[in-house]
This record gives C-alpha cells, sequence and structure tokens, in this order.
C-alpha cells in the first residue's frame, strides 16, 4: 500500500543530496512530485520517470517572489492541487569566515536561502493547500 498516493509534494533543494533522498521516498509511496532547484534536475527527472511517478520539475530561485510563484501555478496547472511543501533548500558559507570579516552580502545569501525562501514558498504554496481542506 503506497501511503501518499494521490498526493503531490513540493521539494526544493531536489536536485541531489537530502532533496533527493526526500523526493525518491515520497515517489516511492505513491507521491507526484514537484523539484525544484537552482541546479539541473534532469538526472532527478529521470529517476523519478524511472520509478513510474508524475514528475514536474523547474530549475529556479527560491529566494525570488516570481519564480517561487511561477513553480506553484506551474504545480497548480499540471496537477491540480498541492498536498506537502519540503522547504529543503537551504546552505550556508562556501568558506567560514567570522562574523567580524562577513561581507553583508554573504550575509543576506546566506538569510535568504535560509529563511526568505522558506517564507517565499510557504506563501506561494498555502493558498492551494487550503483547496484541499
Amino acid at each position: 500500500m503506497m501511503r501518499l498516493e494521490g498526493e503531490v509534494a513540493w521539494i526544493t533543494g531536489a536536485a541531489r543530496g537530502i532533496g533527493w533522498a526526500i523526493a525518491k521516498a515520497f515517489a516511492r509511496e505513491g507521491a507526484s512530485v514537484a523539484l525544484c532547484d537552482l541546479n539541473s534536475l534532469t538526472e532527478a527527472e529521470a529517476g523519478i520517470r524511472e520509478m513510474g511517478r508524475p514528475v514536474l520539475t523547474m530549475q529556479a530561485d527560491v529566494t525570488k517572489a516570481e519564480q517561487v510563484q511561477k513553480m506553484a501555478e506551474a504545480i497548480q496547472e499540471k496537477f491540480g492541487r498541492l498536498d506537502i511543501l519540503v522547504n529543503n533548500a537551504g546552505g550556508g558559507l562556501k568558506v567560514f569566515s567570522s562574523i567580524v570579516d562577513m561581507k553583508e552580502e554573504d550575509w543576506d545569501r546566506v538569510v535568504n536561502l535560509n529563511l526568505k525562501a522558506a517564507f517565499l514558498c510557504c506563501r506561494a504554496a498555502i493558498p492551494y493547500m487550503r483547496k484541499q481542506m
């Protein structure tokens, strides 16, 4: 029995690592998956298709409201619903620096990727999720 049959999951940061593992797990449980990442999703899309599950991919920057909204609209258009949002996209600085040496633009990038992106995705997803209530 597939526990997520008929449900649609949107996973950010899904091209590799934890996001990709989550996408595979959801697909194994029967969900249709919408994958979003700043990096190419070609391999991830092929992997989900091999599992026989419906998939939508979009290369997008989740720190940009218009790109996030476009993804949410594409999910609604393709699947007609949205049940699950996994705000997996995130990260830190590639090179550690003390706060004294950190550039303001580096700080903004970390905050935008880890906080603003989750806010934007939730704001875009919730109106569609409410339709299932």
